[in-house]
């Protein structure tokens, strides 16, 4: 985990932040008190900022009621940018896209008008928003079916300022009008703080209902919590992780320390599946890690999110996973492996 994609999920200028004002504020109202307090007592600075730090010390602390709210929030926000990102990829605005190479017609000539966070291509390169983009080591070509698709087109549309321009654009678009004026009291406000209009997960890509819960959560029946309050792992692993690799030094020595050390399990065969609309883990990291591990087989579900319950996801991850189990049992029928591949995983 690098600074920069913490300082995008839980930074006050993060990316996530931008696209999701009103959940941002929400998440950022953690606020100081009694227990909620960083580290020595002062405001954390650099990647992630102040309330990376406040959510650690109150997911640690004795104080069961700063755990319980610190954890409510903490999961209200991953819950309700996992679930924009799911919407997202319902709308072609959000997915990323690249031109494919096609004969030119006579006569055709000039370019298309320029898209979101996507450079000017010339005619005869069409647009197409596709489902299913790969990176083929053995060819090293990025492939859509049977057509190949342009490299640069396809780098520049999951580069980092691309992917937010993209969301950003498909946001605005999709923001309902403002309501007249009420001549009754306002309605109370939703239970999810700061939910954006697309946070209604697509059919066939199911948020689990406790990613939306804004209310602190009971624990599970039959296992008690020592200091009253429980606090579910994803929220303290997360926070935990988060805030010593940005504040702390890291755990396996800073930013550049697996992309510099790429050359150690190369010969290890890999699979990496990634969501085209993710707004947890944006596809620029599975971009990056793809520049330095070309041998790597990448590949980009374009409408799917963070979820693991996304059809898209599933699909690639049990395929990859299914042929890495035919290579074992041919390679045990023969011979030991050299190697043993890597399992499949969402970038």
């Amino acid at each position: 985990m690098r600074s920069s994609e913490v300082a995008w999920l839980f930074g006050e200028a993060g990316g996530a932040a931008r696209l999701s004002p009103a959940g941002w504020r929400g998440f950022a109202q953690l606020g100081e008190g009694p227990g909620l307090r960083s580290r020595g007592g002062e405001a954390a600075s650099g990647a992630g900022g102040s309330a990376l730090q406040q959510y650690a010390a109150a997911l640690t602390g004795d104080d069961a009621a700063a755990r319980g709210k610190a954890a409510g929030l903490w999961m209200q926000w991953e819950g309700s940018i996992t679930a924009m990102g799911s919407a997202l990829g319902q709308s072609a605005a959000a997915r990323p896209w690249a031109s494919v190479v096609q004969p030119a017609s006579e006569g055709d000539g000039g370019s298309m008008p320029e898209a979101a966070g996507v450079p000017t291509v010339p005619r005869q390169q069409t647009r197409q928003e596709q489902l299913l983009w790969r990176w083929d080591p053995e060819s090293a070509r990025w492939l859509c079916g049977d057509q190949v698709l342009d490299t640069s087109s396809v780098e520049h549309a999951l580069s980092a300022k691309a992917f937010e321009a993209r969301v950003a654009a498909a946001i605005s678009a999709r923001q309902p009008p403002a309501p007249p004026a009420p001549t009754l009291p306002p309605p109370p406000p939703p239970a999810a703080v700061g939910a954006p209009p697309l946070a209604s997960a697509p059919k066939g890509e199911v948020v689990p209902e406790r990613w939306r819960r804004g209310a602190t959560q009971t624990p599970p029946p039959n296992r008690g919590a020592p200091s009253g309050g429980w606090v579910p792992a994803q929220a303290i692993l997360t926070c935990h992780y988060s805030v010593h690799s940005v504040h702390y030094g890291g755990f396996s020595g800073g930013d550049d320390a697996i992309l510099s050390r790429i050359d150690a399990i190369r010969h290890i065969p890999c699979v990496a599946v990634q969501g085209g609309c993710d707004m947890i883990c944006p596809p620029s990291t599975a971009l990056d890690l793809h520049r330095e591990w070309p041998e790597m087989d990448l590949r980009i579900v374009t409408g799917a999110g963070h979820s693991m319950y996304s059809a898209g996801l599933q699909a690639q991850v049990l395929e990859a996973t299914d042929r890495f189990r035919e290579l074992a049992t041919r390679s045990s029928d023969s011979e030991p492996p050299a190697v043993t591949p890597a399992a499949a995983a969402t970038a």
